[in-house]
């Protein structure tokens, strides 16, 4: 796929617990917007990060730079609570069709 690319975030807990139930990893609003313009998405987009694929959502509580990720995400894909992590990105396109 061409659609595939890398970024360096600094890895953040989660604004608050009520994100847990998301199930999904966040970034700051403005950073979303400018990866999804990077990796050429009107849709979804996902990341890649230790062979576990999470989902991309935006969030403006979440610092510039960073990537929220919940404490059982972070034992699941052995990260720890500080430093970067390099994460891949893809963006799924969905197809709607009418029945007629």
């Amino acid at each position: 796929m061409d659609n595939k690319y890398k970024f360096n975030l600094k890895i953040a807990s989660l604004p608050s617990v009520d994100f847990v139930y998301e199930n999904a990893l966040f970034v700051n609003a403005e950073d979303y917007q400018l990866m999804k313009k990077k990796v050429n998405s009107e849709n979804l987009f996902f990341a890649k990060i230790r062979n576990f694929i999470f989902l991309i959502k935006p969030n403006e509580k979440v610092e510039k730079g960073s990537i929220a990720i919940g404490k059982v995400f972070r034992g699941m894909i052995a990260l720890s609570g500080t430093g970067n992590v390099d994460i891949d990105c893809k963006f799924l396109t969905i197809f709607i069709f009418k029945n007629e």
